[in-house]
C-alpha cells in the first residue's frame, strides 16, 4: 500500500485501506477497519513527533549557545595567555639588553 498520498491535514485518508493483514477489517478477526481510528493515531504520532522535534530543536539551540560562551571564554583565556606571554617575553628582553649593556662595558674596560 502507499501511504506517501495523505496529506498533511489527512486528505487522501478514505483511500487508505485496512493496515497490516488483508483480512484486518473482517468479522471474524475482531471488528473492522475504522479509518478514525487510524486516522487519530496518526494525529497522534504527528504531535507527538512535532513536540519531540521542537525538544531537539531547543537542545540543539542550547548546545550551541554554550558553544558559543565555551568559544567567548577560550578566547579571552587565549588573549590573557598572550598577553602574559608578551609581558614574560618582554622582561625576559630588559634582561638580555641588560646583560648585554654590561659585557659591552666590561670589555671597554679590558680594553
Amino acid at each position: 500500500q502507499n501511504f506517501g498520498d495523505v496529506g498533511v491535514n489527512g486528505e487522501g485518508m478514505e483511500d487508505v485501506g485496512p493496515i497490516g493483514r488483508e483480512d484486518a477489517g473482517s468479522p471474524e478477526v475482531g471488528g473492522g477497519y475504522n479509518p478514525l481510528q487510524f486516522y487519530d493515531q496518526l494525529q497522534y504520532e504527528r504531535s507527538s513527533w512535532t513536540s519531540e522535534r521542537s525538544r531537539m530543536l531547543r537542545v540543539i539551540e542550547l548546545q550551541q549557545e554554550e558553544i558559543g560562551r565555551l568559544r567567548d571564554t577560550n578566547q579571552g583565556r587565549a588573549v590573557e595567555v598572550a598577553r602574559t606571554f608578551g609581558d614574560a617575553v618582554g622582561v625576559f628582553e630588559e634582561r638580555i639588553m641588560e646583560l648585554e649593556g654590561n659585557i659591552l662595558q666590561e670589555l671597554k674596560l679590558l680594553r
